[in-house]
């Protein structure tokens, strides 16, 4: 048995409001879903896994959407006719918020085309020079979904050198989504040892971005 993290009723050991007829669980989340990936069950939510564990011939049918919004599927089987089969959906519900602060892991895989020479340890030695890269498509862990031309386009250029752990650099991008522009920015960055300085002002949304980053032993 496994408490209900959001707190959502009365009792943390609650589920589903006490009403298992729903077939939507409000009390997935990000954090539980990411556990059971992990440990193989498959990006679903504690009340999903236990669902499987606990139904007879039941089956983990894959996650729709991205992670924050979509739902997992399960399959079982209903009554005792072998040939009558049913799906019960575990809808995300975020978890992720700690203080007012959002707290989660991605990743991006992208497919680019250009002109780059680089050799460079970041921020300690060596140089990065883009002359102009076209990213063809990308696929980010949080949306779920390979996104191409058809929908995204990416475009930068910039330049970026270290020498005896002090870097710094630029880089000038935009970024089209479905015929919007999404970002136009213009960033600068620098570096002293393991720690990193980056601003970004993006002319589009029109807002000022600074990053700051120190990598510890």
């Amino acid at each position: 048995m496994s408490t209900d993290p959001m707190w959502e009723f009365w009792s943390p050991y609650t589920g589903m409001g006490n009403n298992p007829i729903s077939t939507v669980d409000p009390d997935g989340g990000w954090w539980q879903e990411f556990k059971n990936w992990i440990t193989g069950v498959g990006w679903i939510s504690n009340a999903g896994r236990d669902f499987i564990k606990n139904t007879p011939g039941a089956t983990y049918n894959g996650w729709d959407g991205d992670r924050f919004m979509g739902h997992a599927t399960v399959g079982f089987k209903k009554g005792k006719d072998a040939d009558s089969y049913s799906f019960k959906t575990f809808k995300a519900v975020n978890d992720y918020t700690f203080k007012g602060f959002d707290i989660y892991l991605d990743f991006e895989l992208k497919n680019t085309i250009g002109l780059r020479a680089s050799t460079i340890i970041k921020g300690l030695e060596g140089f990065d020079v883009n002359m102009g890269s076209v990213t063809l498509a990308k696929y980010t862990w949080n949306d779920n979904k390979w996104i191409d031309l058809n929908e995204y386009f990416e475009y930068s250029v910039g330049f970026e050198a270290a020498h005896d752990a002090i870097g710094g650099g630029f880089e000038v991008g935009i970024v089209q989504n479905k015929a919007v522009l999404e970002e136009a920015k213009v960033k600068l960055s620098g570096a002293f040892g393991a720690v990193s300085l980056e601003t970004a002002y993006d002319l589009a949304q029109k807002s000022l971005k600074l990053l700051w980053e120190s990598v510890g032993k």
